[in-house]
């Protein structure tokens, strides 16, 4: 299995694991909408990881543009460096808009709002926390006493240090809200929406 790091500050980086087909045999839909493989493990949509191809794509020619932007500054080509920096700033862009659909096509099979639950994989740290702030506010004016946000323990991180969760834990603690990890599942956080 490849995975994917994309294009954000490498402190926000989290492994995408490239998953079986969404068409593979034993890929369903578990009880939160989500689709998953016969061992429960999340799978992603193909438009999912289009998505998140042409963030790195992007993310790979802001790079190359701005190393080229610094380089013709430095011998003293100010015009192309400024070219080179807005093509720079045209690709990063494209990058941000290219994972903004990602998380879209992602949270659009979540039926999380309603049930009180959010899946957090396949998000990066920084869409994670602007998701769950969302999802909070949802939940809390449709009336629900308590939430769960579905982190994950890490594994897909760099290193397998968890980064979302502990921002999650962080971003909770904030807002005022308390909150416990599920007994049987550390990988869940269960928010109590009553400050």
């Amino acid at each position: 299995m490849g995975q994917i790091l994309c294009c954000l500050n490498p402190v926000d980086q989290v492994a995408q694991p490239r998953a079986v087909p969404p068409s593979a045999e034993g890929v369903h839909k578990d009880g939160f909408g989500n689709l998953v493989d016969s061992n429960g493990a999340r799978v992603f949509s193909d438009v999912y990881y289009k998505f998140r191809d042409q963030a790195n794509e992007m993310a790979q020619k802001r790079g190359d543009f701005f190393d080229r932007s610094k380089k013709a500054y430095s011998e003293g080509d100010k015009k192309r460096a400024k070219e080179l920096s807005d093509e720079g700033k045209k690709a990063g862009s494209l990058m941000d808009e290219a994972n903004s659909r990602a998380v879209e096509e992602l949270m659009k099979t979540q039926r999380h709002y309603e049930q009180g639950v959010i899946d957090l994989h396949g998000l990066y740290v920084k869409e994670a926390q602007e998701v769950t702030k969302e999802f909070l506010k949802k939940v809390q004016s449709a009336g629900l006493s308590q939430a769960e946000i579905i982190t994950g323990q890490g594994h897909h991180s760099e290193g397998h240090h968890a980064k979302i969760k502990p921002a999650i834990k962080s971003m909770i603690e904030a807002d005022k809200f308390s909150f416990e990890e599920k007994a049987n599942n550390p990988g869940t956080l269960v928010v109590n929406l009553k400050k």
